[in-house]
């Protein structure tokens, strides 16, 4: 690959990986903020709600001073009898009241006088809850201040009578009432547990989990699911019963956890991208270099075959000029001028027909004849066609053929070609040992040829790049050692077209054993 398209590939790279790299750092480094807003976000949440169940008791109790007081106004006066009544239907309706009142006050004399009363408990007396009033009488006054907000803001009066109960106090805002105060006595948590635990059904939603328990002996009054108060996420005391703490978590985990989970979800989304980028830019890179050494290959091939066609035509073109003009008489001489123009005609005709079987495969161009043959006989017949050349060249075959296998279908021009290569291939890397050792048989299913070498062997990390195209062994003993660097990928090629396999099994210096595997059906 030239120079400038090796450039423009590394700009690329360079181009893509770093606005990655910036992206990446920039999200990493943000992540923590970002999940302290989310954390914030959710605390807000959960603060939200436990307002918003505070307000709703608050609400809910005003609405029911408010009731309670109409209906004072309205019966006590005009009809006692039917007053008595009513009063006996609203404290069974809310049963979670144990004693309603109202009282006349005048603040300038000091005095606080119970015009009205109701109470589901006989035990509380008149004069007793006078006499809590009066004690109050300040914080009662200061309810009519123009800022007060009634419960909102203000604890009621934290007022123990029969050790459990809380007094609610409230200025009648009526018009037609002035100086009027309303008080209740509830039971906490009946109210939480008749009236509060609706409306916390409707705000959880199975999203969240919220517990009330009385501060003073832990007591837990109402508990939604597996709640543990250890990792309660937010906590507000009930307004109109301070001594109840309302807690409050998102179910299945709590915040921290689930801003950590965010997180390295987040993390590992990023570094799974950042994965995916440097896996792609490797898979780039890898095939760059793969073709950047697959050009030149093709230049040094291109190189080769030209040097190794222009070496037989000059040993042809020299000898038979020699010959044509009559300058040898000795007949042996002439015998030798023959024998070399055959050879290089020979050499001339098996690469020529090499390069173009090779790209015949590479553009599918290639034609298959596939008949019955015996693989014996095919081995036969070429040992027999290149018994000269391989006694010119003093190598010994030893040839064992398995006479039970039987015939299959093969193109056996093809066949032929891939098994001349491999004996050229065992005669080329031949050094002292010239001897090639053939054999046929038959294991699971499949017909085998071997052919044995017992030359200078190949390399484990050259054994798998020895089928790719255009890929020579080099180092300075093979350097003179001629070849195209096709054989071998032509021979997978022609074996992967009959359904088979070739394989080799070889160490450095012990030789090298070929071997092609054709299926039997």
């Amino acid at each position: 690959m030239n120079k400038p398209y090796e450039k423009i590939f590394y700009l690329i790279l360079l181009i893509i990986l770093l606005p990655a790299g910036i992206l990446s750092f920039y999200q990493i480094s943000s992540l923590n903020q970002n999940e302290k807003n989310i954390q914030k976000v959710y605390n807000n949440e959960l603060k939200t709600i436990l307002l918003s169940l505070n307000e709703y008791s608050t609400a809910y109790i005003e609405d029911l001073t408010r009731n309670f007081v109409l209906m004072t106004l309205e019966q006590k006066k005009q009809n006692p009898k039917y007053f008595s009544f009513i009063s006996k239907e609203f404290l069974i309706q809310n049963n979670f009241i144990e004693l309603a009142m109202t009282a006349d006050t005048n603040f300038s004399k000091k005095t606080i006088n119970i015009s009205s009363i109701i109470s589901s408990d006989p035990n509380y007396k008149q004069k007793n809850i006078n006499k809590l009033l009066i004690l109050n009488k300040v914080k009662i006054k200061n309810l009519f201040k123009p800022d007060s907000k009634v419960y909102r803001g203000h604890n009621p009066f934290i007022s123990v009578i029969n050790g459990k109960l809380n007094l609610l106090v409230s200025p009648v805002t009526l018009p037609v009432v002035n100086g009027q105060i309303c008080a209740l006595l509830i039971n906490p948590e009946l109210f939480i547990n008749q009236i509060l635990s609706n409306r916390i059904k409707e705000i959880s939603q199975n999203e969240f989990l919220i517990n009330i328990s009385n501060t003073q002996n832990g007591k837990i009054v109402y508990k939604s699911g597996n709640f543990s108060k250890l990792i309660a996420e937010q906590t507000a005391n009930l307004v109109i019963s301070p001594n109840y703490e309302i807690s409050i978590n998102l179910k299945g985990m709590n915040i921290p956890a689930l801003v950590k989970s965010r997180m390295l979800k987040n993390l590992f989304l990023i570094l799974v991208i950042n994965l995916f980028i440097i896996i792609g830019l490797w898979f780039v890179l890898k095939n760059f270099k793969r073709e950047k050494e697959l050009a030149k290959l093709q230049a040094d091939f291109i190189s080769y075959v030209s040097h190794e066609l222009r070496t037989p035509l000059s040993l042809i073109g020299l000898f038979s000029e020699t010959l044509l003009m009559g300058k040898i008489d000795d007949k042996k001489k002439k015998a030798e001028y023959y024998n070399v123009i055959y050879e290089e005609s020979s050499r001339l005709s098996r690469l020529v027909e090499k390069i173009l079987s090779f790209y015949s495969l590479k553009e599918n161009k290639k034609t298959y004849n596939f008949t019955k043959e015996n693989l014996n006989f095919v081995i036969e017949n070429i040992l027999d066609k290149y018994k000269t050349h391989l006694d010119n060249n003093k190598f010994k075959v030893i040839f064992i053929p398995n006479k039970l296998i039987p015939d299959i279908s093969i193109d056996k021009d093809s066949v032929v070609e891939v098994i001349i290569n491999l004996i050229d291939n065992a005669m080329k890397y031949s050094t002292t040992q010239k001897q090639i050792d053939i054999s046929t048989g038959i294991e699971n299913d499949f017909l085998f040829i071997n052919v044995k070498d017992y030359g200078i062997g190949i390399s484990n990390i050259n054994q798998r790049r020895i089928f790719e195209k255009y890929y020579r062994i080099t180092n300075d003993s093979l350097n003179l050692i001629k070849g195209t660097g096709l054989g071998l990928s032509i021979a997978k090629e022609i074996m992967k077209t009959h359904n088979g396999k070739i394989l080799v099994e070889s160490s450095e210096g012990k030789g090298s054993c070929f071997i092609l595997k054709f299926p039997v059906n």
